[in-house]
């Protein structure tokens, strides 16, 4: 149902328009007052469709009722009823804000149902327009308070060289110091990383890929102090394949960073302890068995140099040496009189020497370094074909640095004196290495072993 409000002090044609709108207009409800305060409480109280106003009223004048109707509603169409001769102030009124004009004259009847239906139909359009509006301003309200509550900064800079920041919220200016007035008037994206290499990396990766992710550096701020961030940024292209724009994000990594900076001193920290407790383990091993003393430390040079033939690198090289370094940790289980035995030992003696192995993963095990210690040492007597001990494991099984500290083991003990017999010569120990590889020892550590002497690898004192 759609109202129409008629203002007319003239009751006559008020109940003329309000018979022809009823019978013409089925779905229109017409409703009739007198006076500019009659008008001004209908309007008050009831939404209306449609409004038509006589310019003649006893009380007011047209031009004033409908500026009072327009700052109630300044959406519903008014219909202005003018006397003959009175178009132009009709059309004045237009101007106002009226949605059209009717002149009393002998067509009036007839044109007042057509130019109703027309003011509907526009007054239905503008209220869709006006929701579609609101809708639009709430999604955009909704959207910039979603944007500017985030704690990541997002920008859009210019298409030029030097990245003119022409949209931001008001994250990155936080992030940078800047106020959201200077952060779009005079601040130069580009210009704020403080390495000149950095800003030249980031742009030609820019340029190759359109697009980057993540990307890891420092800006200044406006107080001059540096910000860790991490910056997306993606270029946006015009019909061209010009640039137009570059949309992106900075966030705020500062924090992040300064926690990895502390994470890895704490690492670098404990590396150094646990490395003065392995030297000491050591060397505590060392001092109760002189007759092997340095064996261990001589298995390290030897394992480390394999395995950087091998292409180990960094912590791997660091835990092949730890690992070898305490090796035989284990045999402080092992009664001295068996160690330092110069005849050779019983079945029962090797039993107890191959505890060691055993032992020295269960004295390491608690131990949390940054390396797989106490597993190495558990494998360094196993063997490829699962003779090996303490759990006959198969070369599947066996982790790769065992069997780098395994061949290096074999090599130096081989070559070396022991209290039960003569060293067997570096040669011999070559040849068992040799004859096995495949077999006992791993491939690739027995070749990588066999070129490090053929270049000249020998045992430092």
């Amino acid at each position: 149902m759609k109202y129409i409000l008629i203002v007319e002090d003239d009751p006559d044609h008020a109940e003329l328009a309000s018979s022809v709108i009823k019978v013409t207009m089925p779905d229109c409800k017409p409703h009739v007052v007198h006076s500019r305060d009659d008008c001004m409480e209908a309007i008050k109280g009831t939404d209306f469709d449609v409004i038509l106003l006589d310019y003649y009223l006893g009380d007011a004048e047209g031009i004033k009722i409908l500026e009072e109707i327009k700052e109630i509603n300044r959406d519903v169409p008014v219909i202005i009823v003018t006397g003959l001769g009175s178009e132009r102030i009709a059309v004045k009124m237009i101007k106002m804000g009226a949605y059209d004009y009717l002149v009393k004259s002998e067509d009036y009847l007839e044109a007042l149902p057509v130019t109703i239906k027309r003011a509907l139909n526009a007054h239905e359009d503008v209220v869709l327009r006006r929701e579609a509006e609101e809708k639009a301003r709430e999604s955009d309200e909704q959207y910039r308070n979603l944007v500017d509550n985030i704690n990541i900064g997002i920008y859009r800079s210019a298409g030029d060289n030097y990245g003119t920041i022409i949209q931001a919220n008001q994250a990155l200016s936080r992030i940078l110091g800047y106020t959201p007035n200077e952060i779009t008037s005079k601040i130069r994206l580009f210009d704020l990383f403080d390495d000149a290499v950095v800003r030249k990396e980031f742009l030609g990766l820019l340029i190759v890929r359109s697009s980057i992710i993540g990307y890891e550096c420092r800006l200044a701020r406006k107080d001059g102090k540096k910000v860790w961030v991490s910056v997306t940024a993606k270029v946006q292209f015009d019909g061209a394949n010009n640039i137009k724009w570059i949309d992106g994000t900075v966030e705020d990594i500062t924090e992040r960073k300064k926690a990895e900076i502390e994470l890895a001193e704490s690492v670098s920290r404990l590396r150094v302890i646990f490395k003065d407790i392995v030297s000491a383990l050591a060397a505590t091993s060392d001092l109760r068995d002189p007759f092997t003393a340095g064996h261990q430390k001589r298995v390290a040079q030897l394992a480390v140099a394999i395995a950087a033939e091998m292409g180990y690198k960094g912590e791997k090289l660091e835990e092949i040496e730890m690992s070898a370094l305490v090796h035989d940790i284990g045999k402080i289980n092992i009664p001295i009189e068996i160690l330092s035995n110069p005849r050779r030992l019983t079945t029962l003696e090797y039993e107890m020497i191959k505890t060691h192995a055993q032992a020295g993963h269960d004295i390491l095990k608690t131990i949390e370094p940054p390396w797989i210690i106490a597993q190495i040492i558990h494998q360094h007597h196993e063997r490829l074909n699962g003779s090996g001990y303490p759990k006959s494991l198969l070369k599947e099984k066996i982790l790769l640095s065992a069997q780098i500290l395994s061949v290096a083991d074999v090599v130096e003990a081989m070559s070396s004196h022991r209290p039960y017999r003569p060293a067997r010569g570096l040669s011999k120990a070559l040849e068992e290495i040799s004859q096995n590889k495949g077999k006992l020892y791993g491939d690739d550590a027995v070749e990588a072993c066999l070129r490090i002497f053929t270049r000249g690898f020998v045992f430092r004192d």
